[in-house]
């Protein structure tokens, strides 16, 4: 055989040899070893982290219910002061380092309880026009009776002989507020001092009002107290006698 058959012969082993190797080297490194885990092309899944992320939310919700829940039937039978965080946790079976891991003390929870249901109400009369006729005037009322009903037991508390006078005082303030922004340059207005007044002795007598009406188990309907309210509110006694 000539030089040039051997070179031919040579180059011919090399390639076929080297075809072989890169094969079996690709082919062994996509064994089920290394392509364990992999999803196809396309295909979406949730890490690890974000399973794990999920279920970590669902168990600090479930315990800030169950803490919220715990001082709302605490608060049925005796003040804020009078109830300690080891109650709440017993009543709540959560573990004091748990409690703390959300609230400073018993009354920062009170204060949250009570932030979640001023921005509720907020949210029920943010979009509504206080200058409208009574009529519009019943509809924010009773959808606010509605919530109120919807969250009896927690209103209970809040708004009952053991809940907290400040909060009650804030929430007057707040719907005063509200009140004053639409009202206040309204046809009907008699003047600052004297519109204060009134708002002052309307939302005292509307406290009472959602008092009376928790307390007597909610006898009457949503529409039925707000008729009430808005009748008292604009007529007074004239405006109930039939």
């Amino acid at each position: 055989m000539d030089t040039k058959g051997k070179a031919q012969k040579d180059m011919k082993g090399r390639a076929q040899t080297d075809t072989k190797g890169r094969s079996q080297t690709d082919t062994k490194s996509r064994t089920p070893a290394d392509m364990k885990g992999k999803s196809p092309v396309g295909a979406k899944r949730g890490t690890p982290a974000d399973t794990k992320g999920r279920a970590t939310d669902r168990r600090v919700k479930y315990t800030k219910m169950a803490l919220r829940a715990s001082l709302i039937a605490l608060l049925k039978e005796k003040s804020i002061d009078k109830i300690s965080i080891k109650e709440i946790c017993e009543h709540a079976d959560v573990n004091r380092s748990t409690f703390y891991k959300h609230y400073g003390d018993q009354y920062d929870l009170l204060r949250q309880i009570e932030a979640d249901l001023l921005a509720n109400i907020n949210d029920l009369l943010t979009d509504y026009n206080f200058k409208e006729y009574e009529a519009g005037s019943n509809r924010i009322m009773e959808r606010i009776f509605a919530y109120i009903a919807e969250n009896a037991d927690l209103c209970k508390v809040i708004l009952g002989e053991h809940g907290d006078v400040a909060f009650q005082k804030e929430l007057m303030t707040f719907v005063q507020r509200q009140s004053m922004e639409e009202w206040q340059w309204d046809d009907r207005a008699v003047g600052e001092e004297k519109w204060e007044y009134y708002l002052c002795f309307s939302l005292n007598g509307g406290i009472g009002i959602v008092q009376k009406w928790l307390m007597g188990n909610l006898q009457k309907s949503a529409r039925e107290i707000a008729d009430l309210m808005i009748a008292l509110t604009y007529k007074g006694m004239s405006g109930i006698i039939e």
